[in-house]
């Protein structure tokens, strides 16, 4: 099974080509917008924007429609989007599953609320169809690194496994 990385805003602080060039050492998929397959799965990695600048929004760093025509019909489309923002977006696109972090699900008390108020979507899995006729998910990892102190309090670390079943 392959290992895929899209970066994430900590990614980017220690030199994101020696982290890319980690990753190439590891053989480690590097999704930096773009797209692979595994199997029946087709996993689009978008990579961290810094800056006000949503992946969608009118200041696009990404093409609407390079998302659009990554879209595999046949496959379950997933995006890998360090925030967890835009679901509903990508949803609409035709990504099945996302899969975000940042939050650090909150990290502290009482960051948890701060956070859950800023993006929506703190941690955990979601579920919801806005409107059409398949369920859409959103999973936000609460991750394993801290944002400065390198604590937590009223959260805890977490590697995730999520099982794909077909209905």
């Amino acid at each position: 099974m392959p290992i895929i990385f899209t970066p994430g805003n900590h990614d980017f602080y220690p030199g994101i080509e020696d982290v890319f060039e980690a990753c190439r050492q590891a053989g480690i998929i590097i999704l930096d917008n773009q797209s692979t397959e595994y199997k029946c799965l087709n996993i689009f990695g978008l990579t961290f924007s810094f800056g006000s600048r949503g992946p969608l929004n009118a200041n696009n760093y990404i093409d609407g429609n390079k998302l659009l025509s990554s879209i595999k019909e046949d496959f379950v489309n997933i995006m890998i989007y360090h925030i967890p923002s835009n679901w509903e977006d990508f949803s609409r696109l035709g990504f099945d599953i996302q899969l975000s972090g940042h939050t650090h699900g909150g990290q502290f008390y009482p960051a948890i609320w701060i956070c859950k108020a800023l993006f929506g979507y703190n941690k955990g899995l979601f579920k919801d169809n806005f409107g059409g006729i398949r369920d859409k998910y959103l999973h936000v990892t609460t991750g394993v690194g801290s944002m400065g102190y390198p604590m937590r309090w009223g959260t805890d670390s977490e590697l995730v496994v999520l099982k794909l079943r077909k209905k």
